[in-house]
């Protein structure tokens, strides 16, 4: 029984020590005397690696090799006795880190008390010694900073002793870290006791305080300005157990600014002494500063006053800004050195003050940019008035003055120098200073015999006389002078001297010389500009009517120059004008007058005619020139000219009515197609009244809805079958009725109305033809005619294509109808629009094709859908060999092409049958329909479905 209980103890034990083996979080092992590894615990699987399944039996794999030599030293000790406790090593888990044990190890005995094997209980320390390490670093860098900070750095207890004190705050107060430390601060004033225990207060209650100034002194007893900054020190509950300074000593800082101070106040007196304000802008903020008032109250002597810039320039009188604008736009640009201004400005009671600014760029930033300007500014208020006075006193005594000239010369009678003014060497050289000698040597040949002349009157009469000559100068220039004698007696009376006062009128000469050229002549052309017309317009009509000869007047304007502007840029378009200028002089006789009235209007005067006929000539001559090509560097331009004609006495007998009525001419001969001539008649006036009446109402004809639609059938001649359709615009004016387009599009084209007339139309017709295609004419399409205004016109395209948006009409449904002069007058400009309108699926014709340029190179680039024959060739075509031959020309060339053709203006049976013989299949004429309105022409295509 005994010894049933004693196993059964000896069992229980062995379970429990089994368990706490088991589930000990340390790794504990066992091994035998030979170091073979008996007991490997699940703690020991974790902190190793190795399962014990592994390693039980087998060596220990967790001594690294450099730590073989201490491990072996280890296992003898044990196995001769000797237990060993928190041993730190390092060994080595299965993946091959390295992992920090402290261990403790004990012998394992056998019966006999032979030591057989050692047991070992292991903790992982690995991070708690890197813990450690850490804050020994942190430590070290902590004292290192304490040590080598330029601040001074000390902590006090909560009884204000001193526990840290670095070599710093040795530096600033004087007293040594033995003298400091465990004693109450010795830096401190006794008068500033109380001020540190209340900052010391509020410290250890929690607060931070920054950037204090305060007075402390050093150890000789020198006064001290420091700026400290304080925090609580915390124990490792959180409680207050001191706190901590730190200080810099700012006492030079200080001292520098009440230097700043005084200077600033110093500098105050003396500017005020001086009656200057000085300022200071930053553009970086947009602020200026002023050391005084600039429209009152002054300032005190350590207070700047500030405002925004805005406001500054907001008191500027309106007749300086431009003034200040530019001084200081130069300034900033780096174009002048120093900004300098006079300016009035509004003061606070309302009234404005001269003053005079100056100042520089100071600041620049790496590009260059100004970033500050300095200056000073002065009251000149009373120096104004003073001005202002002696401007009057220089008009009162301008007589006077008009006598005092700028070269004096003393000479005898017989005309040698005797004394020369200083100026005379500074404009003449010093030549002239010699006595002696002839006062006429440096007298041009040409002037010198009359100055000779009027010299002995001024010495034979004794009344000096003026005389106006040229000097030749050493280099071989010459000036121009005006000089003025006056003459000294002697005692018996006779002319003892002559006193020479003269002047240099050489640059006034040229100036006026060059004024009046300005004045009078244009400066793009060097044409008589309308000053100088008017001169000699009243110069030929006295000629004209004394000799009883007739005088023409011709008004030019070009034609179509706006377009070179627009597309070649207003330097073409000045180089043009250059151009036509010298054509003109070339066309007309050397007689004739040439004057330019402005923009691209030229007046031309024709004087000494005998019969108005010799006009005609001139004329064509004019509009031959202008239609030239002008080449403008590497592009063509092309433009024409028209030219309106009135002639003295018939239709004016003074130059305002000759103009008006060539202008009036002018007008006519544009309405009637441009590139021609008209001769003013009295019913040109009312055309011309009829057409601004025109004018002025179009556009509201259009805002109004007055503009209606007509439709012209184009048809397939060998059926008669509709093809599709022309948009011909009306415009249904309320009191003169219908308009046809002839009658106003001219005034369209000229007012840019056409661009909204234009949209207008293609939007209509876009709406038309799909409502059509709605009610089952799917095949019927819409032909627009286009003008070169709106090719010209950027958005064109992007008009059109919202036309088609908004109608829901497929592109190839539209047809835009462009006649070849306004293709051929600006190629590459058409050529881009025209690319954007085929990229939207749009087709494209050429009208009244064979009477413009008819560019074959040109016709293939703008690779057209459609060519229109011109009515012209088909109104003689059963007839007229010429016309067949034309027309059996343009249908072999568009069949070659592969251009479909439509004939125009077809009126009979007879030409409708020759056309189609030749091989044209699509005609438009009054044979098949007049344009109608739409409903009509929706009855007509009911017919044919």
């Amino acid at each position: 029984m005994k010894k049933t209980s004693i196993t059964t103890a000896l069992a229980d034990s062995e379970r429990w020590l089994s368990w706490i083996v088991d589930t000990s979080p340390l790794a504990i092992f066992a091994s035998d005397a030979d170091g073979v590894i008996m007991l490997w615990n699940p703690a020991s699987e974790r902190m190793f690696g190795w399962p014990a399944e592994e390693i039980i039996g087998h060596p220990s794999p967790v001594v690294p090799e450099a730590c073989r030599a201490q491990a072996e030293s280890f296992r003898r000790r044990a196995l001769n006795g000797e237990s060993m406790t928190d041993v730190e090593v390092v060994r080595q888990r299965r993946d091959g880190s390295k992992v920090q044990l402290s261990f403790s190890n004990a012998p394992i005995y056998d019966p006999n008390g032979k030591a057989v094997g050692i047991l070992f209980i292991a903790v992982d320390i690995t991070e708690r010694k890197r813990a450690e390490e850490a804050l020994r670093v942190t430590n070290d860098a902590l004292r290192a900073i304490v040590q080598y900070s330029p601040l001074a750095i000390y902590a006090y207890d909560r009884n204000g002793h001193i526990t840290l004190w670095n070599p710093a705050a040795e530096r600033i107060f004087g007293w040594s870290e033995n003298e400091a430390l465990g004693r109450v601060p010795q830096f401190i004033p006794q008068e500033k006791r109380a001020e540190f225990d209340a900052i010391r207060k509020q410290v250890l209650g929690g607060e931070i305080v920054k950037d204090l100034e305060l007075v402390r002194r050093r150890k000789d007893g020198t006064p001290i300005i420091i700026s400290a900054n304080g925090a609580p020190l915390y124990d490792a509950a959180g409680q207050p157990i001191g706190h901590m300074s730190i200080t810099i000593d700012i006492t030079e800082r200080k001292r520098a600014e009440q230097k700043i101070l005084r200077t600033q106040e110093r500098l105050k007196l003396a500017l005020e002494g001086s009656g200057l304000i000085l300022w200071d802008l930053d553009l970086t903020t947009q602020t200026i500063f002023f050391s005084d008032s600039l429209y009152g109250t002054p300032s005190t002597a350590s207070q700047d006053i500030m405002m925004p810039f805005a406001e500054l320039t907001a008191r500027l009188h309106p007749e300086d800004t431009a003034a200040f604008r530019d001084a200081f736009v130069r300034t900033l640009k780096g174009d002048t050195q120093d900004y300098r201004a006079q300016l009035r400005y509004r003061t606070d009671s309302g009234e404005w003050k001269w003053t005079e600014s100056s100042g520089k760029v100071v600041e620049r930033d790496p590009c260059g940019q100004a970033l500050r300007l300095i200056g000073t500014i002065r009251d000149i208020g009373e120096r104004k008035v003073a001005e202002e006075a002696l401007r009057a006193n220089e008009e009162r005594f301008r007589l006077i003055a008009e006598n005092v000239t700028d070269l004096i010369a003393v000479v005898d009678a017989q005309g040698h120098r005797i004394y020369n003014s200083p100026s005379y060497s500074a404009m003449f050289g010093g030549s002239m200073l010699l006595p002696g000698t002839d006062s006429f040597y440096e007298i041009h040949p040409d002037d010198r015999a009359n100055v000779q002349r009027v010299f002995q009157e001024t010495v034979t009469t004794g009344v000096g006389h003026r005389a106006r000559f040229r000097f030749v100068l050493a280099d071989g220039s010459t000036r121009h002078i005006e000089s003025q004698g006056s003459v000294i007696r002697d005692a018996a009376g006779a002319v003892l001297r002559v006193i020479v006062v003269s002047r240099d009128i050489t640059d006034r000469l040229s100036s006026e010389e060059r004024i009046w050229h300005l004045a009078n002549y244009d400066p793009l052309t060097n044409l008589p500009n309308r000053a100088l017309l008017s001169v000699q317009i009243e110069q030929e009509l006295a000629y004209a009517r004394n000799t009883r000869q007739l005088l023409a007047v011709l008004f030019i304007d070009l034609d179509n120059f706006k377009n070179v502007n627009d597309s070649l840029g207003h330097h073409a378009g000045d180089d043009l004008l250059r151009q036509f200028a010298e054509r003109l002089r070339g066309a007309l006789r050397t007689r004739d007058l040439i004057a330019r009235q402005g923009g691209d209007e030229f007046i031309v005067l024709l004087p000494g005619l005998s019969e108005c006929s010799q006009v005609n000539a001139v004329c064509h001559k004019i509009l031959e020139v202008s239609r030239l090509p002008f080449q403008i560097g590497a592009q063509e331009a092309r433009v024409s000219a028209s030219i309106g004609v009135s002639f003295f006495p018939e239709d004016g007998s003074d130059a305002d009515e000759l103009l008006k009525h060539a202008d009036t001419a002018m007008y006519i001969a544009k309405s009637a197609g441009k590139s021609g001539y008209k001769v003013f008649t009295g019913e040109m006036e009312e055309t011309l009244q009829q057409r601004v009446r025109l004018e002025k109402s179009l556009r509201a004809g259009v805002e109004n809805g007055e503009l209606l639609l007509y439709y012209q059938p184009v048809v397939d001649m060998a059926t008669g079958k509709l093809h599709g359709v022309e948009a011909l615009v009306r415009w249904n004016h309320p009191e003169l009725g219908v308009i046809m387009p002839d009658e106003f599009i001219p005034y369209a084209e000229e007012s840019n109305a056409i661009l909204e007339i234009g949209a207008w139309v293609v939007t209509q017709a876009c709406r038309q033809i799909a409502a059509w295609h709605a009610k089952g004419y799917a095949n019927v399409s819409v032909a627009v005619n286009v003008s070169g205004r709106q090719l010209g016109n950027d958005r064109f395209a992007d008009t059109v294509q919202r036309a088609l948006s908004a109608a829901n009409l497929e592109p190839r449904y539209l047809e835009l109808e462009i006649t070849e002069s306004v293709v051929m007058q600006h190629v590459s400009q058409t050529l881009d629009t025209l690319e954007k309108l085929r990229g939207l699926g749009i087709r494209l014709a050429i009208d009244d094709f064979g009477t413009g340029y008819s560019s074959l190179s040109y016709l293939k680039r703008f690779n057209v859908d459609r060519i229109k024959i011109d009515k012209s060739f088909v109104r003689n075509i059963a007839s007229d060999r010429n016309d067949i031959a034309i027309v059996k020309a343009i249908i072999a060339m568009a069949r070659s092409m592969e251009i479909e053709l439509t004939a125009e203006g077809i009126e009979e049976v007879q030409q409708s049958e020759h056309l189609l013989a030749y091989g044209c299949q699509w005609g438009q004429g009054y044979l098949f329909g007049l344009p109608m309105p739409a409903e009509k022409l929706e009855q007509l295509l009911g017919t044919q479905s």
